[in-house]
């Protein structure tokens, strides 16, 4: 009986190292990846491989705002591969955040540049609109419903044309760590207008929430052509904001919204 204990002890002690040894912590490398430091660059892939053996540990594809995650990474030291360029990370004991810009030599991010960019974009339209701040609601407005009517004149078929789901994201940094914003704007072929943003803050290695949004729905008239022009949006207040569209790329579906670039998404879901 005495053996047959010490058997079943033994047993036992085995049984909990393995166990043990199942739960070893595994982490996380994910990030941000741009075609610049403000533009994502979506459905690119992502590969992590052992920097000792050359194996592939994990893969990601980008989503549409060029964020990728590659889980269950156990602590070691790292390749990660997109495209041309490779960084070497070590993973210890907690998450690790990297991005990378493709545009970039070596892809470092350079968000610094990002922010300064970012300003004087928004000085500059501010500038062009009276000191309306770029993309938002104007000085006393507030998102409400649909106006009656969009101001300025328009034409139908252009509003068809360009009528679709259209989004924008731009990283940057703040003393927090990093940040990102995303945009969507909704124009509708019946002359429904909505838009919202989104701010996310995240730091080393995990995807924050949003601590920001806004959002707004209104009237939208166009006036120019199929290259370039005018879009007007008017709120239920009777407020009203203008601001300059520029196709960038037809196969590639970008346009300019007063110096963001918007890629379409889709049909709009209008009512």
């Amino acid at each position: 009986m005495r053996k047959l204990a010490t058997l079943i002890l033994v047993a036992a002690v085995a049984a909990s190292a393995v166990l043990g040894q199942g739960k070893a912590k595994v982490f996380k490398v994910s990030g941000f990846i741009g075609k610049s430091t403000s533009e994502a660059a979506p459905n690119v892939a992502v590969i992590l491989l052992d920097r000792e053996s050359g194996d592939v540990v994990g893969t990601d594809q980008t989503n549409f705002f060029g964020k990728y995650t590659i889980k269950n990474v156990p602590p070691g030291v790292y390749v990660l591969q997109v495209e041309k360029i490779e960084r070497t990370l070590a993973v210890k004991n907690k998450n690790v955040r990297l991005d990378i810009d493709l545009g970039a030599e070596g892809g470092m991010m350079d968000y610094m540049k990002t922010g300064v960019n970012q300003i004087n974009a928004q000085k500059k339209v501010e500038g062009e609109q009276g000191g309306e701040p770029a993309g938002g609601q104007p000085t006393g407005g507030a998102p409400g419903e649909p106006a009656a009517g969009g101001g300025g004149t328009t034409d139908s078929s252009l509003m068809s044309y360009f009528a679709g789901e259209w989004y924008s994201f731009s990283s940057g940094s703040t003393i927090y760590g990093s940040a990102g914003t995303e945009r969507k704007m909704t124009l509708c072929a019946n002359g429904l207008y909505r838009d919202s943003s989104e701010f996310g803050g995240y730091g080393s290695g995990e995807w924050g929430a949003a601590s920001a949004q806004s959002s707004g729905a209104a009237r939208w008239s166009i006036q120019g052509d199929k290259t370039q022009g005018t879009i007007t949006v008017t709120y239920a207040n009777g407020r009203s904001k203008r601001f300059n569209y520029r196709v960038l790329s037809k196969e590639e579906q970008t346009i300019s919204f007063d110096g963001v670039k918007y890629v379409f998404a889709g049909v709009a879901k209008c009512r």
